[in-house]
C-alpha cells in the first residue's frame, strides 16, 4: 500500500472550473489555457423587459414626495398647485400654493430635517438616520433639477 505524502500545513488548491480551461488533451498548447469569453450574437440577446408601471398583484404603489421622500398615501398629504389642484410630486409639508414652503432649503438642511423625523419614528441612531437620508434624498426630483 502506498501512502500519499503531504507536507504538513499545505493547503489544497480549489479546482479550476472545467469549462474555463482547456487541457493538452483537448488541443490546448499549454497545460491550462484560458478560453476566450464567448458573446452571443446581438440578434439572440433578449431585450430587457419594459419598466414595470403597475404594482405587482397584492401590492400598491404609493408615491413619495420628491423633496423629502415622505410617502403620500392619502389626498391630504399631497401638496397643492397655485390653482388649487393636487400636486402629485410634492407633499403638503414641502409644497403649497404652487411653491415650496422653504424655497431656500438646501439638500444638507433637508437631510438633517428628515434624519430627525426618522429618529423620532424609528428610534434609529442619529448617524444611521442621516446615512439613510443621504441614501435616498439626492435621487429625488427637487435635488437634481
Amino acid at each position: 500500500m502506498v501512502a500519499s505524502k503531504k507536507a504538513k500545513g499545505s493547503k489544497k488548491r480549489p479546482p479550476k472550473p472545467r469549462a474555463a480551461v482547456r487541457s493538452r488533451a483537448a488541443g490546448g498548447s499549454k497545460p491550462t489555457e484560458l478560453l476566450p469569453a464567448v458573446q452571443p450574437p446581438a440578434a439572440t440577446v433578449a431585450a430587457a423587459p419594459p419598466a414595470q408601471t403597475a404594482a405587482p398583484p397584492g401590492m400598491l404603489l404609493v408615491p413619495a414626495c420628491q423633496s423629502c421622500g415622505m410617502l403620500m398615501n392619502c389626498e391630504e398629504k399631497f401638496g397643492k398647485n397655485a390653482d388649487g389642484s393636487v400636486n402629485r410630486d410634492y407633499c403638503a409639508f414641502c409644497f403649497e400654493n404652487g411653491a415650496f414652503r422653504r424655497p431656500d432649503m438646501t439638500l444638507p438642511q433637508m437631510v438633517d430635517r428628515v434624519a430627525g423625523i426618522i429618529v423620532q419614528a424609528t428610534g434609529l441612531a442619529q448617524d444611521a438616520a442621516r446615512a439613510k437620508a443621504w441614501g435616498f434624498l439626492p435621487q429625488l426630483k427637487r435635488w437634481h433639477p
